[in-house]
């Protein structure tokens, strides 16, 4: 390639990482020049990270992975929290972790004052900064989200929560309801809330209503509450289950398995018709309508905070 068209792919590739921190929501300041890149190995390929394959543990009655002998095709979870970057990037909703490790390869990833690397690891109580996007005072919503809305990541012909309803702060839903369900999410721009919530080690409330298709039995009430074998290798953990009438059930969940409520209910012949969410530890849906938000606040984020072992 001759000098002017290095000069020339420089110039576009710097255009397109300034669209990509805009479309992020990230203030670029005038005259912002990517830092250059360094020739020795960052862990990049043609634009790709490294991607570790595996297969998912399995997992005994309690939950603790069952030993196996030989090395786990999977590397163990930090005890501490600590996560790659661009997963936190991911995370905190400000942008992929392919746009996140283009971000960090031009050294406008700042984490705890200082300039952070490709493939480094973060903690929740980790300050990450990006350079030119001011830093939020930490907000708390709880939202009810409508039937049809994806949580977040919308695919082709899709709508997510930040497509149909705008927030007065850059913030992101902890953990998920998935498209068909409905009800309470917590929308935060705090970090910490992430890992302390969805920890399946913590085991907080979360509770749901539930409509099924037929008749509840006592039967099926007892092995809802008693735990239901939804695989082979998944045994789901007993549970505080109460019938509201024929067809509805109200239940409390301390961990967070994808589509759990469906798949017991499916592995007991039943099949769901409607599914909320109403309250996520001491955070309440009540009367807030579909759609809508409501900021925590006082008394109820102290308790909330606290619940989470986060110092306000």
């Amino acid at each position: 390639m001759t000098k002017l068209g290095k000069k020339k792919h420089a110039a576009n590739k710097k255009k397109a990482i300034i669209k990509k921190m805009k479309a992020s929501g990230i203030e670029v300041p005038r005259g912002w020049k990517p830092t250059p890149r360094l020739k020795e190995n960052t862990g990049v390929t043609r634009g790709r990270t490294p991607v570790h394959t595996g297969v998912r543990p399995l997992v005994n009655q309690d939950g603790t992975p069952v030993k196996v002998k030989g090395k786990s095709p999977i590397p163990k979870k930090s005890a501490n929290g600590a996560v790659r970057i661009n997963k936190r990037l991911s995370e905190l909703g400000i942008a992929t972790r392919k746009m996140a490790d283009e971000m960090l390869a031009d050294g406008i990833v700042i984490v705890n004052g200082q300039i952070a690397s490709i493939g480094q690891k973060v903690l929740p109580t980790d300050q990450i900064d990006i350079v030119g996007q001011k830093r939020e005072q930490p907000v708390y919503f709880a939202y009810n989200k409508p039937v049809g809305i994806v949580t977040i990541g919308a695919q082709e012909g899709e709508r997510d929560i930040r497509m149909v309803t705008e927030f007065n702060a850059n913030v992101f839903p902890v953990g998920r309801l998935d498209k068909d369900s409905s009800g309470l999410l917590i929308m935060t721009n705090d970090g910490r809330v992430t890992d302390r919530l969805l920890s399946p080690q913590r085991e907080h409330d979360k509770e749901y209503r539930v409509v099924v298709n037929r008749a509840i039995t006592h039967q099926f009430l007892a092995k809802m509450r008693d735990g239901v074998r939804i695989t082979p290798r998944e045994l789901t953990r007993p549970t505080k289950i109460r019938r509201v009438d024929n067809h509805t059930f109200e239940i409390v969940l301390t961990e967070g398995r994808n589509r759990q409520i469906r798949r017991m209910c499916k592995a007991l012949g039943f099949e769901v018709d409607k599914l909320s969410r109403f309250r996520v530890m001491n955070v309440e849906l009540g009367k807030l309508p579909l759609g809508s938000y409501r900021e925590i606040k006082g008394k109820e984020l102290v308790e909330f905070l606290g619940l989470l072992g986060i110092a306000n």
